[in-house]
C-alpha cells in the first residue's frame, strides 16, 4: 500500500462584531468599531433570543434560576459542592473562595447566556466593491432581505433581529495530510505553505468562497444560491483550487470571545464551525475525514 497524500486549503474567519440590526445605522457605534468594519465584507443576518431571568430558588446545595429564552420558560441548575461555604446577604447568596467573594446569581446568569445566546442563521451575504472599498455595513444600509427580516421582527417579544460581520483572511494556508504508518489513524500533517493570491486567489475571490461555503453550511432560510449546488467544477470561483490541484476545502469560523452560538434549521448551535468540502471527487477521498 503505498502512502496517500491529500491536499487541504482553508479559509477562516479572524476578527468578527456582533450589533442588533438597528446598530447599523447608529453612527457612533459604526465610528467606534470602524476598524473592524472597514475589512468586514462577509454579514451573517439573524435573530438572536431575548432573555428575562426570575427568581433564584435554593434547596440544599443546589440552586436554580427560572428564566425565558425567546419566550419559552426553563430552568438553570447549580449545584454548590457541600465543602465550600455559602453566605447570605440581603436576599443574595455568595461563595467565599479565599478573597475573591463570587455572587451565585450572577454565576446562573453567566452559565445560562452562555447555554442559550443562540444567534439563528438567517441570511449570509458579502460586500467587497472595488478592491475592497466596500464593507458589510455599506451594503447592510440599503439591503432588502434584512428590511425584510425587520418587519418581521418587528412586533416579536420574544426575538431581536441581530448582524454578525466578519473578517476572512486574506491568505489561504495548504496543508498536506499523509498516511505515513500505512494505518487509517495514524497521520503526519504540515502545512504546505501558502496559496499565491495573486496566482490562485483574490481576496475577493476567498470572500467569495467563504460566503459559498457558510451557504452551503448553513442552508439559510433566505439565501437562494449555493445552498445546493456547491462546491462545483463549473464554478468559477472554485477554478484556482482545481488549478492548484486542492483536494478539500474547509471554511472555519473559530473565534476565541464570540458570544453566540450560531444555529440554523439544519445546524446544532455551536461556537465553533467547519464547513468542509470534497473538490476533487474521482480521488478516494475517505481518508482526510479522520484528521479533520
Amino acid at each position: 500500500m503505498l502512502p496517500v497524500n491529500k491536499s487541504v486549503a482553508c479559509i477562516y474567519a479572524y476578527s468578527f462584531l456582533f450589533m442588533p440590526a438597528t446598530g447599523i445605522y447608529n453612527k457612533e457605534f459604526v465610528s467606534e468599531h470602524e476598524e473592524i468594519i472597514k475589512d468586514s465584507h462577509i454579514y451573517f443576518i439573524g435573530y438572536i433570543p431575548f432573555l428575562e431571568f426570575g427568581r433564584i430558588n435554593k434547596n440544599g446545595n443546589r440552586y436554580t434560576l427560572d428564566f425565558l429564552c425567546g419566550g419559552k420558560e426553563d430552568t438553570i441548575h447549580l449545584e454548590i459542592p457541600r465543602e465550600i461555604q455559602v453566605s447570605q446577604h440581603n436576599g443574595n447568596y455568595f461563595i467565599q473562595k479565599g478573597s475573591k467573594k463570587s455572587n451565585i446569581l450572577e454565576l446562573l446568569i453567566e452559565l445560562c447566556i452562555h447555554e442559550h445566546q443562540t444567534f439563528d442563521v438567517k441570511y449570509i451575504g458579502k460586500s467587497y466593491g472595488s478592491l475592497g472599498s466596500r464593507n458589510a455595513i455599506d451594503r447592510l444600509k440599503k439591503h432588502e432581505t434584512l428590511q425584510q427580516l425587520s418587519i418581521e421582527n418587528s412586533m416579536s417579544d420574544t426575538h431581536q433581529l441581530a448582524v454578525l460581520l466578519l473578517e476572512v483572511a486574506n491568505n489561504m494556508p495548504r496543508f498536506m495530510v499523509c498516511n505515513a504508518h500505512k494505518k487509517e489513524s495514524e497521520f503526519k500533517t504540515k502545512l504546505d505553505g501558502v496559496i499565491d493570491i495573486k496566482n490562485a486567489s483574490s481576496q475577493e475571490s476567498l470572500i467569495s468562497l467563504f460566503e459559498a461555503a457558510f451557504i452551503k453550511y448553513f442552508k439559510p432560510e433566505f439565501n437562494k444560491f449555493f445552498k445546493e449546488k456547491f462546491p462545483s467544477k463549473d464554478q468559477e470561483l472554485l477554478k484556482a483550487l482545481y488549478d492548484n490541484h486542492i483536494d478539500n476545502l474547509i471554511a472555519e469560523i473559530n473565534i476565541d470571545g464570540l458570544p453566540y452560538k450560531l444555529k440554523s434549521a439544519v445546524v446544532e448551535p455551536q461556537i465553533k464551525h467547519a464547513a468542509k468540502f470534497r473538490l476533487n471527487l474521482e480521488k478516494e477521498n475517505d481518508l482526510i475525514w479522520y484528521m479533520l
